[in-house]
């Protein structure tokens, strides 16, 4: 038994997917030897994963010795077999090999292997939908040997629905209707039609499906019903619908024909629904799919219609956050112009409330600016001064530093000097911080919040003399020792000599360690010349050794070694 060993393990087998195992045994005589192993190790199996590695293996390896050795070797798994339909039923014959099995032990065989009829139709549907000529003539065979046992035949709850969305043969269809006939007499059976396949969207079949009780429709029925360009199916079947008081979900259809070529059936569509269902686009407007209203509320038509149909009583149907969904589909147009001028018309338009959809998922600024739809801020800004519109706590999305990335820029000064923004709190959480000299001067002109010590930090850093000079000119710095050792350890001499000239926080041993680790032997020259009497109170020993391992790792190893 060679695939013993890749069964054994200290715990339960989950075997997941096992497409390879199966591969691996090659042969239906190997599959015998398989099945063997699977009984061995039995117990160290999920019933129902083991149910379906040996399902599998009967679907690639069928004979009926392999299927008279599941018997001998599980026969406690055979007291029902409905799991095993999915390999039984793939093929006509491969199903009368498997009734001839049946009907040989049945009658010397204590376990009567008891079997039901719909997961045996519904595997017949499933396995053949490639091989229409035979699934009807298996369907029938099926049928037939439940008649002959005595056993009751039900196509059961997803058959039917299964072969209308997979498109089975129209007979098929019928057939499953003739016998669901039956069924509704003795098991009163219902299900709901979900997609109806392209080949079966007929006036025919629709107007018999419309005819059982207890057989329904449903939303998902009607969009693919439109997607295919079937208007008259898809008013028949919504005028079914409408007269069983089943749910129709208006906005969702909405985004399916705004997505359709803007053809007149298609116009006449959107503008029928908005007028006939208002109430249907402001009913919980919390709960309504982004996504919906995003495409409803680019396409023209849709908003000429609601526009159309809006009353006092009637709030907007769109919010802020709905606009920023908007602005994202906008970068598909290629002109700036024209984007603009459709967010204009949008915004024109007077459909669009000032609040967000709990949870916000986003910010129109914000989603403008990650799209590098620039010229859409002013418009925004124009049209709504007093609201929120851009998301400014963290800034988790790089939004400022997209702006600010070339200095300051006109979209920079729109965003922070936005109404809302301006006057808003939050802007004192972001800790925003800059060291461009043109971007801190605007922002402490127009008296805007930044992060002062942080900037001040930065500028020292990145050698901003003149940011440095400014700050302390015109604002009370308080900053610390970090500023004199990044200029050090960035190799910025003039910061350095102007920070340790005006102010009083000096540096510490971290300026000669990071200056060594840099290579920047002119600012070392410079400190030890500077602080030649307070070295060794700045440096200690074990920071002396440090720098010239740093010096050493860096590759500046004349430094390094430099008395």
């Amino acid at each position: 038994m060679r695939h013993l060993h890749q069964l054994h393990a200290p715990g339960p087998i989950y075997l997941g997917n096992h497409e390879p195992l199966l591969k691996s045994i090659g042969s239906q005589e190997n599959a015998l030897e398989f099945i063997t192993s699977i009984g061995v190790l039995r117990d160290c199996f999920e019933v129902k994963d083991m149910k379906a590695v040996i399902n599998d293996t009967l679907r690639q390896y069928f004979s009926l010795e392999l299927l008279d050795h599941i018997n001998q070797t599980l026969p406690e798994y055979m007291k029902n077999v409905d799991w095993i339909a999915e390999a039984i039923c793939t093929t006509l014959s491969r199903y009368l090999i498997y009734i001839g099995f049946k009907r040989s032990r049945s009658s010397t065989n204590s376990n009567n292997m008891a079997e039901t009829s719909a997961p045996f139709v519904l595997a017949s549907i499933n396995n053949n939908n490639n091989n229409k000529g035979d699934l009807l003539a298996l369907l029938k065979q099926v049928h037939a040997h439940f008649t002959v046992t005595g056993l009751p035949f039900s196509i059961g709850d997803q058959s039917m629905v299964t072969a209308i969305k997979c498109g089975s043969p129209l007979d098929v269809i019928y057939f499953l209707l003739d016998q669901y006939d039956i069924d509704v007499l003795s098991n009163d059976i219902d299900f709901t039609i979900q997609k109806i396949h392209p080949s079966l969207q007929s006036m025919e079949l629709i107007q018999r499906l419309a005819t059982y009780p207890n057989i329904r429709f449903c939303i998902k029925s009607l969009k693919c019903l439109l997607q295919a360009g079937n208007f008259e199916l898809f008013r028949l079947v919504e005028l079914h619908m409408q007269q069983h008081q089943l749910y129709i979900d208006y906005p969702r259809l909405l985004s399916v024909l705004v997505k359709l070529p803007p053809e007149t059936e298609v116009t006449s569509l959107i503008t029928s629904i908005i007028h006939k269902h208002p109430e249907e686009l402001y009913i919980n407007p919390y709960s309504r799919h982004i996504t919906s209203c995003t495409q409803i509320l680019l396409n023209s038509h849709a908003r000429a219609a609601i526009i159309a149909t809006t009353t006092p009583t009637l709030p907007s149907p769109f919010t802020i956050g709905d606009l920023a969904s908007s602005i994202s589909e906008l970068k598909r147009i290629p002109l700036a112009s024209q984007r603009v001028e459709l967010l204009q018309q949008i915004l024109d338009s007077d459909i669009i409330s000032t609040r967000y959809r709990r949870p916000i998922r986003g910010y129109p600024m914000d989603c403008a600016i990650s799209e590098g739809l620039f010229e859409l801020l002013p418009v925004l800004s124009i049209k709504y001064p007093d609201v929120q519109l851009a998301h400014l706590v963290d800034d988790g999305y790089g939004i400022v530093d997209l702006l600010t990335r070339d200095g300051l820029t006109e979209s920079f000064k729109i965003y922070i000097t936005h109404k809302a923004h301006i006057s808003s709190p939050f802007l004192q959480h972001a800790r925003m911080s800059f060291d461009n000299l043109e971007i801190i001067q605007f922002l402490c002109t127009n008296n805007i919040y930044f992060d002062i010590p942080t900037s001040f930090l930065k500028a020292a850093r990145s050698g901003a003399l003149g940011t440095l000079k400014y700050l302390t000119d015109n604002r009370n710095i308080k900053t610390t020792t970090e500023a004199m050792d990044g200029a050090a350890t960035n190799g910025h001499l003039h910061v350095f000599e102007y920070l340790n000239t005006t102010r009083n926080e000096g540096c510490t041993e971290q300026a000669f360690i990071g200056a060594a680790k840099n290579g920047h032997l002119h600012i070392l020259e410079f400190m030890f010349s500077k602080f030649k009497y307070d070295y060794q109170r700045l440096v200690s020993v074990e920071s002396s050794l440090k720098m010239i391992i740093e010096a050493m790792d860096g590759g500046h190893i004349k430094m390094g070694t430099n008395p």
